[in-house]
């Protein structure tokens, strides 16, 4: 998964903050970010500084080097991966003095260790004069609640560079706050261990300005298919089969100007301009199982699926199947509740009884 490129674009063109009003434009458009970049509170805290209230919109040079910073960053977001659950994850966590930052991560096929997902945010004036082993258990806290739907049910090995938190979990009768975070814990499979800070980086970093997670990890995409395997599917099918052919032919033929192909795939083009992958007709219930049915698509309703599917795929009748296979959907008829209205029965009246147990 990638930064969207339209809104990458959009900031990467963002013109000179002057006021208060453009500085909170802005940092609301960087919001969809927090997923991709690391370091992404750290990065922005100088600009945050400046939304306090009482603080005057004053543009310091730490402002303007923030404010390209985060332009520059957002070219070069680290990739993520799709989480295995068949396999255990790693969560990284950290504390400063600044906010709290974790990662996820989980083995590829490589047995190298790839992110699934950056958090990261800064904390309260009240947090600020938490101590440093409430600073890190808190940061424990805030991920495995951020990361809910990743770590239910799941092995995951927590590492941490404040050792005092490995004997703290281990003590039945923690002091005051610490009591109550243990117990919210509880209810994951986890096992903590102590990580030397130099072996933390990654975590380390998304409290901090001073490191780049992008070196890190190698840029690798993993999505439900790559272009060369979409095509070789596309080919298959024999309408999506025709209609390429078509478009690789000289003749300019009017009906199929809402066609394109792009690097061998076959691309819906929407009337807003954006092109979307045709999807052929073997691979449209697969796609409806993952946006519908998969653990991290949460079985939303309708319009949020058709929306998700719309974003990057297209196929005829798209509505309807989308409808059918949410209406067919078991999991969903056992769990949710029914939202439209149902009339009550009715009660028949029936005729008088004769002297025999008879009706006339």
């Amino acid at each position: 998964m990638d930064s969207p490129p339209s809104k990458v674009i959009a900031i990467t063109n963002y013109p000179p903050l002057s006021s208060t009003k453009s500085l909170q434009s802005f940092l609301g458009m960087t919001n969809f970010a927090m997923c991709f970049i690391s370091n992404l509170a750290a990065i922005v805290y100088p600009l945050r500084e400046l939304l306090k209230k009482g603080v005057p919109f004053r543009w310091t040079a730490q402002c303007e080097s923030s404010f390209n910073k985060l332009k520059a960053t957002l070219q070069e977001a680290t990739l993520l991966a799709h989480p295995d659950f068949s396999k255990p994850f790693r969560l990284q966590t950290d504390a400063s003095n600044l906010g709290l930052g974790a990662v996820l991560l989980q083995q590829n096929i490589n047995a190298q260790w790839q992110p699934i997902a950056f958090i990261s945010r800064s904390l309260t004036s009240a947090q600020k004069n938490y101590s440093t082993t409430e600073k890190e258990l808190l940061s424990i806290v805030w991920a495995f609640s951020k990361f809910h739907p990743y770590l239910h049910r799941s092995s995951v090995q927590v590492e941490t560079d404040h050792q005092p938190l490995v004997a703290l979990l281990k003590n039945h009768h923690p002091p005051g706050r610490l009591l109550r975070w243990t117990l919210a814990l509880q209810e994951y499979t986890f096992t903590l261990i102590y990580c030397r800070g130099s072996h933390n980086l990654i975590a380390d970093g998304l409290s901090r300005t001073e490191f780049q997670a992008a070196q890190f990890f190698p840029t690798v995409v993993d999505l439900p298919l790559e272009s060369s395997q979409m095509a070789t599917l596309q080919q298959q099918d024999p309408h999506l089969r025709e209609l390429s052919t078509q478009l690789r032919s000289t003749v300019t033929n009017t009906a199929h100007q809402q066609f394109m192909l792009i690097d061998h795939v076959l691309h819906y083009i929407s009337k807003q301009g954006k092109p979307r992958i045709y999807v052929p007709t073997q691979l449209r219930q697969t796609y409806l199982e993952f946006y519908h049915n998969h653990p991290l698509s949460g079985h939303l309703g309708f319009h949020k699926v058709l929306e998700k599917i719309r974003l990057h795929y297209y196929w005829p009748q798209m509505h309807k199947s989308v409808t059918e296979h949410i209406l067919m959907c078991l999991i969903c008829q056992q769990t949710k509740t029914l939202t439209r209205n149902v009339e009550f029965l009715n009660p028949i009246s029936l005729p008088p009884m004769g002297p025999h147990g008879f009706f006339f």
